[in-house]
């Protein structure tokens, strides 16, 4: 009988932690909006990043993301505040943008030092 008993025990213990567990992983699995779209951001840029990389590795030199070219390539620049610098030699690409809708901006760069893109002031 107290073998039962302690089976029971196990099984009960085992199924909240189980519960817990699923809690958990619903939990802390689900975005917010501001990390939703703070993720789109930085993966555009590490896109852009790629894109002048792959450029520079075929022509020798950067391309001007502002240049009506490309436009089509990066249509996602119209969607935040940008300044935009291109030369032969390097690239800086500096978005704004007030993700959350607290009224301040967060700042992001890339550049052709690195694929990861630089948080300078976060949102």
């Amino acid at each position: 009988m107290a073998h039962s008993h302690s089976l029971f025990r196990l099984v009960e213990i085992g199924l909240i932690v189980l519960f817990l567990m699923g809690v958990g992983i619903v939990r802390f699995s689900t975005l917010t909006e501001q990390e939703e779209l703070v993720i789109e951001l930085e993966a555009s840029l590490e896109q852009l990043y790629a894109l002048e990389a792959d450029h520079f590795l075929k022509h020798k030199r950067y391309f001007d993301p502002a240049a009506p070219e490309y436009r089509d390539y990066l249509v996602w620049l119209d969607e935040y505040e940008c300044e935009v610098r291109a030369s032969a030699r390097g690239f800086t690409v500096i978005a704004k943008a007030d993700l959350d809708g607290d009224g301040e901006m967060g700042v992001w760069r890339i550049d052709e030092r690195g694929a990861v893109p630089q948080v300078l002031v976060a949102d």
